[in-house]
Parts: structure tokens; sequence; C-alpha cells
């Protein structure tokens, strides 16, 4: 007679210290494993935690069985405007492709149990298209609450790399080899073109995050208060994030520099055969030349030569990424409003954000 296989129970735990987060670290990255973005590490979230928990109140969810061993996590923190409250992911400001922790569905659906059962509201952005996370929060037994999802609202490029640097210009269309070709030329009328990689130590990463702040803030983004170097938040976590980076060997900048002038600068951590590009900024006075586009070629012809897979651009879908061989990756976002005071305070600030960022939206002429 054949035995059934006996379900997993699983015991969800809520963590809200930091002390206890942190003692996650070896757990968190052995599921973090089994997915190929370093966006899912603990590096990741414990440089969110350092720069923007603030005020709010960590609230990670954790599936552990019978023996305490994790099978789930599901990060988020706690957000109070008033007397409302909201769960939204951890690291959210980032702006990056998000999503929860699991071996399988099955151990993610009590943690998704448990968080539908505080009735609170809930918002997760950028969650992978076809992720499990989204069917998962479609079927949690979420009673009296409005339910929005936006399938497929937001999207990254990745680019394909080659065996070569050779073999990846040869892919590039004519048309696009001699544009390249082009910018190069107006770039060396400014001087000598170089172009640098850097695997940073421990002990150089604050210079070269330093170069690349100020290469950031020099143009557009300096002056509408949207770089790094202005959003003090923000340059606490990547600079949290990169001393972690370069000390598992990961972290990676690249330089472009034109008459001795560093014009353009990148940083992105090398993982899972990929190359992740975090931050890309270049020096407006030499925007004629596009030195990010140079910039963004030369390191994926050595992200080529070092026998990398492909090139995640990340962020949001730019069409200037299309011009080597790309594909894109499509993200959902999904959001509950319980039919309650908090509930209806965020739906309605929700939809009041979406109205004023269509009606202040440049019209195309």
């Amino acid at each position: 007679m054949l035995q059934r296989t006996p379900i997993p129970t699983y015991h969800v735990e809520r963590v809200a210290s930091v002390a206890r987060f942190l003692e996650l670290e070896p757990e968190w990255n052995r599921l973090a494993a089994n997915f190929s973005t370093p966006l899912l590490h603990h590096e990741w979230f414990a440089a969110s935690v350092d720069a923007f928990l603030g005020c709010s109140e960590l609230a990670i969810f954790v599936a552990r069985d019978a023996l305490g061993s994790v099978h789930a996590i599901a990060p988020f923190v706690l957000e109070r405007e008033g007397v409302f409250q909201r769960l939204r992911l951890l690291g959210y400001r980032t702006l990056e492709p998000a999503g929860l922790l699991c071996e399988d569905r099955a151990a993610l659906k009590p943690v998704i149990d448990a968080i539908a059962a505080l009735g609170i509201p809930l918002e997760l952005r950028r969650l992978g298209a076809a992720s499990c996370e989204i069917s998962a929060l479609c079927d949690a037994p979420m009673r009296r609450t409005v339910r929005m999802i936006q399938p497929g609202h937001a999207s990254s490029t990745w680019a394909r790399l080659e065996s070569s640097a050779e073999a990846l210009e040869a892919k590039l269309s004519p048309g696009r080899r001699s544009e390249l070709r082009r910018k190069r030329k107006q770039a060396e009328q400014g001087g000598a073109v170089t172009f640098e990689a850097v695997v940073p130590t421990e002990a150089t990463v604050a210079a070269n995050l330093d170069r690349l702040f100020e290469v950031e803030a020099s143009g557009w983004k300096g002056r509408a208060k949207t770089a790094i170097l202005a959003d003090a938040p923000l340059r606490q976590f990547y600079t949290r994030y990169a001393a972690a980076a370069a000390g598992l060997g990961e972290l990676r900048f690249f330089f472009l520099g034109i008459g001795g002038e560093t014009a353009a600068a990148i940083m992105a951590v090398e993982h899972a055969e990929r190359l992740w590009e975090l931050k890309i900024g270049f020096q407006e006075r030499w925007s004629k030349c596009s030195p990010g586009l140079i910039l963004a070629h030369e390191t994926l012809r050595h992200a080529s030569d070092q026998g990398l897979a492909a090139y995640e651009f990340l962020g949001g879908s730019d069409g200037w990424q299309e011009r080597w061989p790309h594909a894109k990756h499509a993200y959902s976002s999904f959001r509950s409003f319980p039919l309650s005071p908090s509930g209806g305070y965020f739906l309605a600030k929700d939809i009041g954000s979406a109205l004023w960022r269509r009606a202040t939206r440049p019209v195309k002429t």
C-alpha cells in the first residue's frame, strides 16, 4: 500500500527587532541562494534597515518547520501615518525589483495567510510578473478587502552577453556600431578616452563611491535634488550595501575618463554570472558625446570578456538600453485595502496620487 507523504506544517514567526533580523542572516542567505538575484540577499535588506527604517517597524514573517528550519521569509516594514498603518516591502525606496523568499508555494502560503489575517493595508511593488507571490496573494483569504493588481506595470531591461567583446560587437547592427564609433570620436576631441574596471577592497570602497556620487550629482540630478548626495538615507543605503558587497568580492566600479576627467561612472555587483547595474551617472558637460552610453558599451564588452552571461540594467526600462541584444523582465504590483479606516485612507491616498501623476504628466507634442 502506498503511503502518502505528510504535508509539512509551519509556524510563522513575526520578527520586529533589528537584533533578531540580523540573527537570520545565515538562514536568509541559504534561502536567497535559490534565486539568481543579489537583491534578495540579507546584505541588501540589512542596508535597507540601516538607511530607511526610521520610525517604521520591522515586520518580517518567517515560516519554520517543526525542527525550526526556515522555509519562507516575507520582509516587510509597518509604516504609520497618524493612526493609520500599512505593510510595505522592506527596501521599497530603492525602486528595484523585489520579492519574497520561499522554497516553494506550500511554504509561502502560511506566511501570506498570516499577513492577510492582520487585516491591514498591504503594498508590494515590482514583483516578478510570473512569480508565485502574485498568485498566492490572490488566493489568500482576505475578507472584505479591495485588491488591486497591476500586471506588467513596470519592466527592466537586460542585455545578452557573448563569449567575447568582439562577439558582442558582431551582434550589434551596423548603425549601432557606427553610432558608438562616432560618439567615441567626439569624446576623443576632449582628450584621451580611458576605461577603468575596478574591483574595490573594503579599504577603497569609500573613495570609489565618492567618485561615483560626485559624477551623478554634476548635472540635472544635482539641480533637481534627486542625486544620491541630496538624499541622506539613499546615500547611507548605497554606502552600507557597497561595503557589504565589497566584503563578498562582488562589488564593481567602472569609470570613463575624458582628458583626465571622470566623465561617467557605474556601480554594479557581479552575481550569478551577471553584472547588476545599481547606479550610473555622467558629467553633463560631456553630454554631446554621450559618455554614459560609451561607458555602458565598454562595460558590456568587459563583462563579455569576463565570461558573464548577462547585464542587468535594473531600474526602469529605457530606450537607450535596447542598443544591445536584449530582453525585458516584467513586474507586477499588488495592493490590498481592507474595508476599514486604514484601508479607506490609503486607498484614497493612492488614487489621489495616481490622478495627480496623470494630471502633471508632460503632454507629448
